[in-house]
């Protein structure tokens, strides 16, 4: 991961794959509350071909461990919509736990889904095997 155009309240991470530095999606805290210590979580690799190979899991982990070791966050949130069965498989598999629905919150291709929220805390985290 190399971070790219940091603000107060963002820093943004490309990701790449290792063996050819091919940058292939990106990964973010977003909408950072530092007096909360909580931020949101966004990630998007572009091309299917480069999904379900672990590179989001490994950023996701690489991004948590920054989260929690180096900013002290307590909390990182983010939300997804509720037919990403591979997304929410990953954020699950990484200590995410659902925490909310906004039903029906999301239209695409005239069909309305679930906006699902999501979150770990740093505690959660520490204690699990993800660390």
């Amino acid at each position: 991961m190399q971070s790219f155009e940091d603000s107060t309240d963002m820093i943004q991470f490309g990701i790449y794959v290792p063996q050819n530095q091919l940058l292939i999606g990106f990964i973010s805290l977003h909408s950072i509350e530092w007096n909360n210590q909580i931020a949101s979580m966004a990630i998007g690799i572009g091309e299917a071909e480069y999904r379900k190979n672990g590179y989001g899991s490994e950023a996701i982990q690489l991004l948590l461990n920054y989260a929690f070791h180096e900013l002290n966050l307590h909390k990182v949130e983010l939300d997804v919509i509720s037919n990403n069965d591979t997304a929410i498989y990953c954020y699950k598999k990484n200590g995410f736990e659902t925490e909310g629905v906004a039903k029906e919150a999301i239209l695409r291709d005239n069909q309305r889904f679930d906006k699902l929220y999501m979150g770990v805390l740093a505690k959660d985290w520490r204690m699990s095997k993800f660390v």
